[in-house]
């Protein structure tokens, strides 16, 4: 299956996050026949990284490790198959949280999956966390990222409650 053409869409400017909660309305709103897929991608460095990947053709939704070797990778280290009938056009809302090695995954409020990767080496302590995909027109709606190394939270975040309204009259009375 040729994934040449994914578009990865990287968080906080690429900064490398260890623990994080995200909560994501995806939609896959329209799809090519045969080759289309949306993935949640983390802990991505240039030699491994996790997945949580929703497939549209023979491929199995699953929870799982990516090892990059070369030109090449090794897509199954501790995947987790994840029990969902993915279709086009409706919104799903997920969950996926990630302590240590343990990731925890909900669709729609449902717990689908935990995974332990404990004893899981391949698994990179830290790095970028990314959504994407390829082969449709893939929708990514209320995001929400949480985490202590998350730049913008806890202390440092933003309450966007009359932002809008502020930022307006800031450009209104520039003119």
């Amino acid at each position: 299956m040729d994934r040449s053409g994914v578009t990865l869409a990287f968080f906080n400017n690429g900064q490398v996050i260890r623990n994080f909660k995200l909560i994501v309305g995806i939609n896959m709103a329209k799809a090519d026949a045969g080759n289309t897929y949306l993935w949640i991608v983390f802990r991505y460095t240039d030699a491994a990284f996790g997945i949580f990947s929703f497939e549209m053709d023979n491929w199995p939704n699953v929870l799982s490790i990516f090892k990059i070797e070369g030109a090449g990778f090794q897509w199954d280290i501790g995947m987790v198959d994840i029990p969902l009938v993915f279709e086009v056009g409706q919104t799903y809302h997920v969950k996926l949280e990630l302590i240590g090695a343990k990731a925890t995954l909900w669709i729609d409020g449902n717990l689908m999956t935990e995974a332990d990767w404990s004893n899981q080496p391949v698994l990179p302590k830290d790095g970028q966390i990314a959504l994407g995909g390829g082969g449709g027109e893939l929708q990514f709606d209320n995001f929400v990222i949480t985490g202590e190394e998350i730049l913008g939270s806890g202390e440092y975040s933003v309450n966007s409650k009359d932002r809008l309204s502020t930022s307006w009259g800031d450009i209104k009375s520039a003119q």
